[in-house]
């Protein structure tokens, strides 16, 4: 159990790197004169860990699913940004972020077996949106990357993947082979 419970806190400050660590300086999370040690940082922070795991509980009894994933990820997008929209850049937590911090958390929970279901999506980031050859199109660290445009791009990924391969799994094989 101690090791379970390490792991799943090392994977978790992983995927708010990745998530955080945009790369796309034009949106930035928080606002740029935010102090950098803020208690404000930490509190969203653990929000959108509760947040993330009363979603991975549901999905592990079933009560969500890859048809009503999307609408639960913006459910906590809506209550992050109610709750500190003050520390927020432009006053938004962007779906983009929320994303790819879920997602990148259940593909390593996922990789290392710490879950036994294959999360509902993949991680959708830079990398997934060359392989689709969509980068004009969807940039997902931007405020305008919605539900809608997230949507979009699952929906490209249905069409490409085997029928029988998760997106998880899509996802892993591409990102290993590149």
């Amino acid at each position: 159990m101690e090791k379970e419970k390490f792991l799943m806190d090392e994977f978790w400050k992983l995927a708010i790197q990745d998530a955080f660590r945009t790369r796309n300086r034009s949106f930035p999370v928080y606002k740029s004169d935010l102090d950098e040690n803020d208690i404000r940082k930490t509190e969203l922070k653990q929000s959108l860990k509760e947040g993330t795991i009363l979603l991975i509980n549901q999905l592990q009894k079933k009560e969500i699913t890859e048809q009503n994933y999307i609408p639960n990820l913006e459910v906590i997008r809506r209550e992050i940004e109610s709750k500190y929209k003050d520390i927020l850049h432009h006053e938004k937590f962007r779906f983009g972020i929320l994303q790819k911090l879920v997602n990148m958390y259940l593909k390593y929970l996922w990789c290392s077996s710490l879950i036994k279901f294959n999360p509902p999506h993949c991680p959708i980031d830079g990398i997934v949106i060359k392989k689709i050859k969509k980068e004009n199109e969807f940039i997902w660290t931007d405020d305008k990357f919605t539900d809608e445009k997230y949507q979009s791009v699952i929906n490209i990924l249905k069409e490409l993947k085997n029928k029988e391969e998760s997106f998880s799994e899509w996802e892993l094989r591409n990102f290993n082979s590149r």
